[in-house]
């Protein structure tokens, strides 16, 4: 939703754009979404010579829930849980882009539990209505109307089946910060200092953790700046043209 135009900027310099439509919530839970974006990383590089592209340049990128996925693909390859059924293949990539990634599930819980008393801002606000609307347009036909009109505050529970107390492993396995490891791909993070979603400390984890782990890593936060701040405007917006500039250059590195 309103990639497009950074999408043709870089196809228009030679970058082959895949565009991954993963399945959503309820018709999947995370660890399927993950094993869809390896079952297009391992398309792509089945297919490279038909598309032209190098295998070994793969590099992941996406925004909010999509930078979520794409950093636990890129950090664990080779998870059980996220390999795509019957595939037992390389899945690497050569770099990961996360614009405002939620990249620690348990301070996203935390942070959830107290989000009902502090949405008071119109940001904010729109914000949990815009949650609301996406479980509406994707109800579950097996459960409840009460879970189908999901609250902002009772999404990841319910998408994760239970809270972190009752299912801690869960929480981790989901948690991009869990797979931090040396043999993780470098790494550009995109992230609003203001974000709604209360983000911005554990990307600022996230980061240190790559970087004692000696992980090529470089985190760029814009203050006074939200959550999708590359969505708006993107062809006038300052914030929104300082982040593609980052990102053509990390891709440059990449090549």
């Amino acid at each position: 939703m309103l990639t497009r135009p950074f999408f043709h900027r870089l196809a228009e310099q030679g970058h082959v754009i895949l565009d991954i439509a993963y399945s959503l919530y309820p018709q999947a839970d995370l660890p399927t979404m993950v094993s869809e974006v390896n079952h297009a990383i391992l398309w792509m590089k089945e297919n490279s010579r038909t598309l032209a592209i190098n295998p070994d340049r793969i590099v992941l990128m996406g925004g909010s829930a999509g930078a979520h996925l794409s950093l636990l693909a890129a950090y664990a390859p080779g998870q059980p849980e996220f390999q795509p059924a019957g595939e037992n293949s390389d899945t690497t990539v050569r770099g990961v882009v996360a614009f405002y990634p939620a990249a620690d599930l348990r301070d996203t819980f935390t942070q959830t539990q107290s989000q009902v008393s502090r949405i008071q801002r119109p940001i904010d606000k729109l914000a949990n209505a815009m949650f609301n609307r996406i479980f509406e347009l994707h109800p579950d036909p097996d459960s409840s109307s009460a879970r189908a009109g999901t609250e902002y505050e009772n999404y990841l529970v319910n998408m994760l089946g239970g809270t972190l107390e009752e299912i801690p492993q869960v929480y981790d396995l989901l948690s991009p910060i869990t797979h931090v490891s040396k043999d993780c791909p470098p790494t550009l993070i995109l992230q609003g200092s203001d974000d709604v979603f209360d983000l911005t400390l554990p990307v600022r984890c996230l980061h240190q953790a790559l970087q004692e782990a000696g992980v090529p890593v470089v985190l760029v936060e814009y203050p006074h700046t939200e959550h999708g701040f590359d969505l708006i405007l993107p062809q006038i917006s300052p914030v929104a043209q300082a982040a593609a500039r980052e990102v053509e250059r990390f891709l440059a590195h990449m090549a």
